[in-house]
């Protein structure tokens, strides 16, 4: 029989693990909308930016660890095309498509018309995706 501080100690080590992997973030301006709408709040997986594909909602840090000494500064896009995919003509400049070049990805968000997003930041390297989001939370 497993003792009770057994499992108070197992469920801690799981509490920690667990808040090394997900982050909730909250939603910030209408980039996103309908979809999310400010002050939404999403629980987003820590992830390795290697598995990415169309569809998923990412949380992106905007500015390299060098460039952003204070606290990070995310957004909240979609992706529409990883390496090797062909973009076309979304990217500022260029209306017949471009290949999404190794280790980048296109992010739109949901409401272009108020987005600021490849279309204006370029191709998004993979590295600096922080988390995929997992859902939606009710609060």
């Amino acid at each position: 029989m497993i003792g009770v501080p057994l499992l108070a100690s197992f469920g801690v080590i799981i509490v920690l693990l667990l808040r090394r992997k997900l982050l909730i973030v909250a939603v910030t301006g209408p980039s996103m909308e309908p979809n999310y709408i400010e002050g939404d709040r999403l629980l987003a997986w820590r992830r390795s930016p290697r598995h990415l594909h169309p569809g998923q909602v990412v949380v992106i840090d905007t500015a390299p660890p060098s460039e952003n000494p204070g606290p990070p500064m995310n957004i909240i896009k979609r992706v529409v095309a990883v390496p090797g995919q062909l973009v076309p003509g979304v990217m500022r400049g260029n209306d017949q498509g471009m290949l999404v070049p190794p280790n980048h990805v296109v992010v739109l968000g949901d409401n272009r018309r108020r987005s600021v997003d490849s279309r204006h930041l370029g191709f998004i390297s993979a590295d600096r995706v922080v988390a995929t989001v997992i859902r939606k939370m009710n609060v």
